[in-house]
């Protein structure tokens, strides 16, 4: 079979912080503003809000949202997002690298938010918070202490939101950049018994603020995905 590598957004060409007052490409208010760069599309999604935010965007590697939020509660999940439908395990390989930067007072929680086909499986795999907001203790704990793709992931939780099984994985430390091996995730839960389908079918990364000190930025200043 021919082993093809797909690059599915040039981080290489992107680098350094960029904030809102710097001319973004594109920019737009609204809680379900979205641009799309060939097979990947940036959404703001403020499913949890109806305050005044913005998208800014520069392409699907480079991107940022801005808003001012407060109360209890999830938000949204501003992030990028595109399908890779590969099987799981057998050969087949989905890494990552990614780079963002956030304030340091508000709660929030950076993740990778990923799927089986037919989304009957949902792996929440967290990379930073702030202020406590990692999101373990829903459901129950299924796992702690455990290595998984070179990284100590402190606590396993297994939920259900009432359509799909969700898998949550909590690190023993936080980082705002690195690399992270997203098949190993899904290998794990497999061989754990945990899914209910054997495709990796669909890649997001992004935040989930829940609030802000004031009007704030999250700026994801680049992110890279390939898989095969």
């Amino acid at each position: 079979m021919k082993t093809s590598i797909k690059l599915s957004v040039l981080a290489a060409l992107v680098a350094g912080f960029v904030t809102s007052a710097q001319a973004w490409n594109y920019s737009a208010s609204g809680q379900w503003a979205s641009v799309t760069y060939g097979s990947w599309t940036v959404y703001q999604d403020e499913w949890g809000s109806s305050a005044s935010c913005m998208l800014y965007a520069n392409n699907a590697a480079n991107f940022a949202s801005a808003g001012s939020w407060t109360g209890g509660g999830t938000k949204g999940y501003p992030h990028v997002q595109s399908n890779v439908d590969v099987p799981i395990g057998n050969g087949h390989w989905c890494t990552t690298s990614f780079n963002y930067s956030a304030p340091n007072n508000p709660f929030w929680c950076f993740f990778y938010d990923t799927w089986t086909a037919s989304m009957q499986d949902e792996l929440m795999i967290q990379e930073g918070w702030n202020n406590g907001s990692n999101t373990g203790g829903w459901g129950t704990q299924i796992a702690s202490n455990v290595s998984i793709a070179g990284r100590t992931i402190a606590s396993v939780w297994q939920a259900n939101n009432g359509a799909n099984n969700v898998l949550i994985f909590t690190p023993a430390s936080q980082r705002s950049s690195g690399n992270d091996d997203i098949m190993a995730y899904f290998v794990w839960s497999k061989n754990a018994g945990k899914l209910h389908n054997s495709t990796l079918h669909q890649v997001s990364f992004g935040v989930e603020p829940t609030y802000t000190s004031g009007w704030q930025q999250f700026t994801v200043n680049n992110i890279g995905i390939w898989w095969n």
